[in-house]
């Protein structure tokens, strides 16, 4: 190969990979996923019907699956990356166990099974799409400013349904949302983001901003999401002053009044959230103390963990239900559950003993997202899962490390709003990977933002 050629690969290289001719694809598929989780708004919710923008039925998933899939073809070529080579591989392994312990336990139809399995892989579909797809920093830009129009919208209509309807705080607060679970972390990721932005990219008046949708989020009553929250707040503080060099180029003096600005920030933050969490949310500030003391005095009686510890029961009988599970269906998922127990087939399965009492809290439910995993399809599905979602998290926190701060910005944001995903998964059974509204912003986002990093880095290989 002639040096000429050499030099040329890398340019071409950073075109395919920066070239902004599939923006609208990403556009597409959001504003079908915040009209497809506001066509399926919570029925019990005071506002299900008047904030609903249109009536999409549920077999619509079957056409969008088929999209998420030939998108994803689309976008496979020769230069894919490792990254997305692997989750390709883990999407196979995880739905060739999915379908073998359909087969094995058939409690359900295939179709139904398939709809289970898609649930759980279908944000990282639209990972690999953001991150093989012909986007750039435009597209990226322009993603966020859709989502956040939408946001700040749900946000509007949030006072409007608290202030002026006088809807009481939690599932009545949706927003344009599917609801409140929904509503909530969407504002939160929004927040974060724009700290991100506000932090980094010297934007300050951002913080403002960020410090209005967080006081809102509150309105919908997400304990779990408002607990994440802090972590992820403090993760990008921690960022922002670990070092006096940072890995944007830009030369951070040791002074106080430069290692002051992000503390401050974060200070300012937790406060207007403690306060707005103890004046409007009387019913969380009351149990949070409660929870405190569970998880210190029993800590294995504690809803996520004693789920995981039934899950767990539910599978080590057997080595055929440790590899394979009980059956899709047999246990409790988002899928099934979401829909109600009169659901006809679909909710007949789930075990009673898991599912919330009247007047019970989220955190005590004996089941979740990762711990239904567990118990219908077995340990390798979950490991499987877990294995495609922490690379994905490891992939875009690494991007910190860049040169441009624009890109310092994102991907830090990205890994509080990442771990968000992850540990609501983790802990319930609602407002997680399956509400689609809040998934795929942040996978694509993350996608994206790899897709960027990889071409710096072909940018500082070319030669000289």
């Amino acid at each position: 190969m002639t040096p000429s050629v050499t030099a040329v690969l890398p340019r071409r290289a950073k075109s395919r990979l920066t070239s902004g001719t599939w923006t609208w694809v990403p556009v597409v598929f959001l504003a079908y996923a915040f009209l497809y989780d506001n066509s399926t708004s919570m029925p019990t919710a005071l506002g299900a019907e008047w904030t609903q923008l249109t009536e999409l039925p549920r077999e619509i998933r079957i056409v969008e699956a088929i999209s998420l899939i030939l998108a994803t073809l689309v976008v496979l070529n020769s230069s894919l990356s490792r990254l997305s080579r692997n989750l390709l591989i883990a999407i196979s392994l995880f739905t060739a166990v999915g379908v073998g312990s359909q087969m094995t336990r058939p409690l359900v139809s295939l179709l139904d099974a398939f709809r289970l399995i898609y649930a759980y892989i279908s944000p990282l579909f639209i990972f690999i799409i953001g991150r093989e797809g012909r986007l750039n920093r435009r597209s990226r830009d322009l993603i966020m400013r859709f989502c956040l129009v939408w946001i700040v919208s749900s946000a509007a209509i949030s006072w409007y349904q608290f202030v002026w309807l006088v809807y009481p705080l939690g599932d009545d607060i949706t927003g344009l949302n599917k609801d409140a679970h929904a509503n909530g972390n969407l504002m939160f990721f929004a927040s974060i983001l724009l700290t991100g932005g506000a932090l980094f990219l010297r934007k300050r008046k951002l913080f403002a901003f960020a410090i209005a949708l967080v006081v809102t989020a509150v309105l919908s009553s997400v304990l779990k999401s408002e607990i994440f929250c802090f972590f992820a707040l403090a993760l990008m503080v921690w960022v922002s002053v670990s070092e006096s060099t940072t890995k944007t180029g830009q030369k951070i003096k040791a002074g106080l009044r430069k290692r002051i600005v992000p503390v401050t920030a974060l200070v300012v933050a937790v406060f207007v959230m403690g306060i707005a969490f103890s004046d409007l949310d009387t019913f969380n500030n009351a149990r949070a103390g409660d929870i405190i003391t569970r998880i210190r005095e029993e800590p294995l009686k504690f809803g996520p963990i004693a789920s995981h510890l039934a899950a767990f029961a539910e599978v080590w009988t057997f080595p055929s239900y440790f590899l394979l599970g009980n059956g899709p269906y047999s246990y409790a998922n988002p899928v099934s559950v979401g829909q109600g127990m009169k659901a006809g087939a679909l909710g007949k399965f789930a075990h009673s003993s898991l599912l919330l009492q009247l007047g019970e809290s989220s955190e005590n439910a004996r089941v979740t997202l990762t711990s239904s995993i567990l118990a219908e399809l077995g340990m390798p599905a979950l490991l499987i899962l877990l294995g495609a979602y922490l690379a994905i998290g490891w992939v875009v926190w690494r991007q910190r490390n860049s040169s441009d701060k624009e890109q310092v910005a994102y991907a830090t944001g990205l890994t509080g709003c990442w771990l968000i995903l992850i540990l609501t998964a983790i802990v319930t059974l609602s407002g997680s990977l399956d509400t689609i509204s809040i998934s795929w912003p942040i996978m694509f986002a993350c996608g994206i933002t790899c897709r960027i990093g990889a071409a710096d880095e072909l940018e500082e290989q070319k030669p000289r």
